[in-house]
């Protein structure tokens, strides 16, 4: 892509910036049939994004550019032995054989689309060298959480009907987290993390797979839990520290294993658990959300037989915003932002008393933040009850743990990046579309362990 502008040259004023930019768009092929980055370019895009991210940064899980948007690529060699006797057979027949030195992949196509307001662009541009790297770093970082995301909650099956925001990424591909139910998976049944749940996790690895570089991968809200644990047991455990780079195990770990953190994996999945459980209700989807004056903002809710309409501000609103409304009607904290989500939970003790209405109401956002087509707890008419111990209680604290060798973990990228890039003289913007095909590959599924239905502790 070659939008032909040398920054220095139309950095001078604002207006001589808006006019070159206009200029160069109607006379190149990015605005009508938009244009592929050049090979610089996508190395330039593929280092901004690795470096805003978490767990793709080099070093951490495996990062692979392609050609062909299905393909294979080749083995680390993390399982079979590829070294025997000079004299062993070489007919393939014997069991452990030496495998294919590849693993398939098929990278599915992706649309990100983005709207760069003009004068945001002109404040950044001065730091890029040319307006296409400006371009695409003003979007770097919603761009990497978005690849996060879908590398470990990508479930094509899950998602397909879901028709928010997140369900039209994570339908695109199977990641990382439901590719590893083809290998070790232990459930710990909506019970909290227990010293004896890590130490099955860390038991059941294949011995070929304990290398230095095997790794924890959760949410930092699982790590506080561990962090409780170890200060509740004392001793060594205790003293242990705790690291975000898996290679450094001197410098800290958890029983021994370096930790990697994995924030884009969610701590608000519903498990089903023995204990009492207070009754909940969530949003399905995440903040922001769009609040119109009598339109779609107001609330109502019977908490443990308490009546209470919340009327929410005009504008841009986020989950933190909501409960605080909700907190406040109350005098409880009985309302929090829970993954971006909104969770309501009953303010009584838990147990079958505790209940929770969603009552109808005119100008209601129920179908803002809970549209229908994803279902979810926060829906008109709702009421939903808490559950006594041993009742099988459902609540939103729910998280999965990966332990495995982040390299045992591929992300695929085809080199082929395709943009279109069009001025909006309305907004006084560029509307960017972005096209790229990803996937996600485990070289070796059994040397994968997973814990799923893990319960996070609500802090107070």
């Amino acid at each position: 892509m070659n939008l032909g502008v040398q920054l220095k040259e139309i950095l001078k004023s604002k207006d001589e910036f808006k006019r070159a930019v206009k200029k160069s768009l109607t006379t190149s092929d990015v605005e009508r049939n938009g244009a592929e980055l050049e090979p610089a370019q996508f190395g330039e895009y593929l280092r901004l994004l690795r470096g805003v991210s978490t767990v793709l940064k080099e070093g951490l899980i495996r990062v692979e550019t392609v050609k062909e948007v299905r393909g294979k690529i080749g083995r680390l060699h993390l399982t079979s032995p590829i070294t025997r006797a000079a004299e062993a057979p070489e007919d393939g027949t014997e069991t452990g054989k030496v495998l294919l030195d590849s693993v398939s992949y098929e990278a599915k196509k992706l649309r990100s689309r983005s709207i760069v307001d003009i004068d945001a662009l002109y404040n950044a541009a001065g730091g890029y060298n040319s307006l296409e790297d400006a371009i695409m770093a003003m979007s770097r970082e919603r761009n990497a959480l978005d690849w996060e995301d879908l590398a470990f909650n990508g479930d094509a099956t899950t998602y397909a009907a879901i028709n928010t925001p997140y369900g039209y990424l994570r339908r695109s591909n199977d990641g990382f987290v439901k590719l590893a139910e083809s290998g070790m998976v232990i459930d710990a049944g909506g019970g909290y993390m227990t010293e004896d749940l890590l130490e099955e996790a860390l038991d059941s690895v294949p011995g070929y797979a304990r290398s230095a570089r095997l790794a924890w991968m959760m949410n930092i809200g699982l790590r506080g839990d561990f962090k409780r644990l170890a200060r509740a047991k004392g001793g060594d455990l205790a003293a242990r520290t705790y690291v975000s780079q898996p290679q450094n195990v001197d410098a800290g770990d958890i029983f021994g294993v370096g930790y990697l953190d994995v924030n884009c994996l969610p701590n608000s999945k519903a498990v089903v658990t023995q204990a009492a459980t207070p009754a909940q209700v969530i949003s399905s989807t995440t903040g922001p959300w769009e609040i119109t004056a009598g339109s779609n903002d107001k609330m109502r809710f019977t908490i443990d037989a308490v009546d209470k309409t919340i009327t929410i501000p005009a504008g841009l609103v986020y989950a933190t915003q909501i409960a605080a409304l909700i907190n406040a009607a109350y005098s409880k904290n009985l309302a929090r932002s829970w993954d971006g989500y909104l969770l309501i939970t009953s303010g009584a003790t838990p147990g079958a008393a505790s209940v929770i209405t969603v009552t109808s109401i005119a100008n209601s956002a129920y179908l803002t933040l809970t549209p229908a087509s994803s279902g979810g707890g926060l829906v008109s008419g709702a009421t939903t009850n808490g559950a006594n111990a041993a009742a099988g209680g459902t609540v939103y604290e729910g998280g999965s743990i990966l332990l495995t060798d982040p390299k045992n973990l591929t992300f695929v990228i085809h080199d082929s990046v395709r943009l279109t890039v069009k001025y909006d003289d309305d907004v006084d913007a560029l509307k960017i579309t972005k096209y790229d095909h990803v996937d996600m590959v485990i070289e070796d599924p059994q040397s994968v362990v997973m814990i799923k239905n893990v319960r996070k502790k609500r802090s107070a």
